[in-house]
């Protein structure tokens, strides 16, 4: 997975900090660190629009986050469609659980807001995952299942507010509906009527429009958090 769209930030070597290895896979986190270390950090989690106390929280995430994108699945034993099947079906899960960590202890949104998390983020990608289900799952099959398996009525609505139309954003719910079948033990790389690789597709699709929205949603807060540096005149002018 690659990350589009990176901002123009300041280099290690322009303002005098370390990288960490979480750079690699979130870009700016390091500035991040850097602007937000000390007992009079330049930045605090508020400035930026999240959960007051919630930067150790955020190390955590971006480990969580190098996880799952740097993750590589191997299944043994196993034919090739239904390994990389799972191996996507895996990948997903990891990345979903930093979208939680995301989500729950930095943003501070819960479950039933989690279509809430990324106001910063393009509205663009998760709309492709509209068409994207409609081009794969061309007959409902999986659509249809990941309905079945729906714990309230919450769940279920949020899914069919993203299935008609009317907020792309919920596309969240699909992934989290993915999660949970997945992790319980319910959903496999092939359930029966599913066409063969749809489950594999919308793994892969969700884990990239994912890691895109929470990469570029922290970017924006930090680029806004920083202009507002400047303006005070707390960081020289760029």
């Amino acid at each position: 997975m690659q990350l589009q769209n990176k901002p123009e930030l300041p280099s290690p070597e322009e303002v005098g900090f370390r990288p960490h290895y979480e750079e690699e896979t979130l870009p700016g986190f390091s500035y991040f660190r850097h602007l937000s270390r000390g007992d009079r950090p330049l930045i605090t989690m508020e400035d930026l629009g999240y959960r007051k106390g919630a930067r150790p929280d955020f190390n955590a995430f971006a480990r969580r986050l190098r996880v799952a994108v740097c993750i590589r699945v191997e299944i043994a034993g196993m034919g090739e469609g239904t390994s990389a099947g799972y191996a996507a079906l895996t990948q997903h899960f990891l990345m979903f659980t930093a979208f939680e960590r995301y989500a729950n202890e930095i943003v501070g949104v819960q479950e039933r807001r989690y279509h809430e998390a990324l106001p910063f983020c393009e509205p663009g990608p998760f709309k492709e995952i509209h068409r994207f289900i409609k081009e794969t799952d061309t007959n409902n099959a999986l659509w249809n299942w990941l309905m079945s398996q729906k714990a309230n009525r919450h769940q279920g609505s949020a899914l069919l507010s993203f299935r008609n139309g009317f907020d792309p954003m919920k596309a969240v719910y699909v992934s989290a509906m993915l999660r949970n079948t997945f992790a319980h033990g319910y959903l496999t790389a092939n359930p029966q009527g599913v066409e063969a690789g749809c489950v594999e597709a919308l793994a892969r699709k969700l884990c990239a429009v994912l890691y895109q929205a929470m990469a570029e949603d922290f970017w924006q807060r930090l680029g806004d958090a920083e202009k507002k540096l400047r303006q005070k005149g707390k960081l020289p002018k760029r």
